[in-house]
């Protein structure tokens, strides 16, 4: 049987290592140790032969330097295979730990700038997102103050147009033919005291009634049953009676092509409208007859003046001034919030219709 060979061991023991490290470690350790094994062989056979006996073979030879690109690890030549194994396995542990240790440094070093970028991915799509609903909140607010404020503009536009379109138009003309029939009675009650005479009534106004000696009674002055007196007796005040009848054609057009916007809330104005426009009709009928006075003699008629026309127009003029003032008042609130850098044009409602002096408002017929 052969003799075991130690330098066989150790080549065993090297292939067996499953790490390309480890391999070369042992590697150097073996030809760290067949250097000085065969330095030691050397100075033996260089030594003169002497029959003095060896006393101790137990000493460790001295290793020889190693060349200059190569450090071995100082590794005692006397170990056994089983301690270079030992010796092999913590060092293996040791620089698994290390490796470890190297892999964990090197993972967080890695993940810290990622996870910093993560951080303010998300910081800054928190205030993206935040801006973003703050200036959506604002948005909507401004929209909803910006429509409510385009459709108060349309109430008062359409307040405006039926005051200044309807109202007031026809409030001026009712004025001015009350100003006209004003002047006849004057200028009768001047020219005939006796039979033209103005009397208070319950209204707290005066007006104009005929009186008839013989009968001892009055009668209320209304311009259509007295046409024939005045055609036949009085004929400088026909011009003045036309000139009421061109007033009330204005008005009759009027009430014809605005008369929609009239407030849905008082059907008692539009009754008295309608009325108006009967009576008129029957005036111009008259006033047309008025050359001929004997065709004028007897006449009658039970369609009278609405004598609460003027006091339903004011009415509702009243109204509509306070309704644009409040309207005003509520889209200027919706503009400043809506747009508070930019000042609101003024919008001031017209100024209240003063009410004429007593009498001013007589009847036209």
């Amino acid at each position: 049987m052969r003799k075991p060979d130690n330098k066989g061991l150790w080549g065993a023991g090297v292939v067996t290592m499953k790490r390309l490290w480890r391999a070369g470690l042992a590697a150097t350790l073996t030809l760290a140790g067949a250097g000085s094994l065969a330095a030691q062989s050397a100075s033996v056979l260089a030594q003169p032969k002497e029959p003095t006996l060896q006393t101790t073979t137990s000493a460790a030879p001295t290793p020889t330097a190693q060349p200059s690109a190569i450090k071995p690890i100082r590794v005692d030549s006397t170990l056994t295979p089983a301690e270079l194994r030992t010796e092999l396995d913590a060092s293996e542990l040791r620089l698994r730990q290390a490796i470890r240790d190297s892999q964990a440094t090197g993972w967080l070093e890695k993940l810290w700038p990622a996870l910093l970028g993560l951080i303010g991915v998300l910081v800054g799509g928190g205030i993206n997102i935040w801006l973003h609903s703050k200036q959506r909140v604002a948005t909507e607010k401004a929209n909803r103050a910006s429509s409510a404020f385009e459709a108060q503009a349309q109430i008062i536009e359409y307040r405006f147009r039926q005051a200044h379109e309807f109202y007031y138009p026809l409030l001026l003309s009712l004025q001015r033919s009350s100003g006209v029939r004003r002047q006849i009675c004057d200028h009768l009650h001047a020219k005939s005291p006796a039979r033209f005479r103005f009397l208070r009534e319950a209204d707290g106004q005066e007006h104009l009634f005929i009186c008839d000696p013989a009968k001892d009674e009055t009668i209320r002055f209304r311009l259509i049953e007295a046409m024939h007196e005045l055609a036949k007796e009085h004929p400088e005040t026909l011009p003045m009676v036309n000139e009421i009848v061109a007033i009330g054609k204005q008005m009759s057009t009027l009430i014809h092509d605005k008369g929609g916007l009239v407030l849905s809330s008082n059907p008692a104005l539009t009754a008295s409208l309608g009325r108006y426009l009967a009576h008129f009709s029957i005036l111009r009928e008259v006033v047309c007859k008025a050359e001929d006075p004997s065709s004028l003699e007897g006449i009658s008629y039970n369609v009278l003046y609405p004598n609460e026309l003027d006091g339903q127009l004011q009415s509702d003029i009243v109204f509509l001034q306070k309704s644009i003032g409040a309207w005003s008042v509520f889209s200027a609130e919706l503009w400043r919030q809506a747009m508070p850098d930019i000042p609101m044009p003024a919008l001031t409602p017209q100024a209240p219709v003063t009410a004429s002096s007593p009498g001013a408002h007589a009847t036209t017929g």
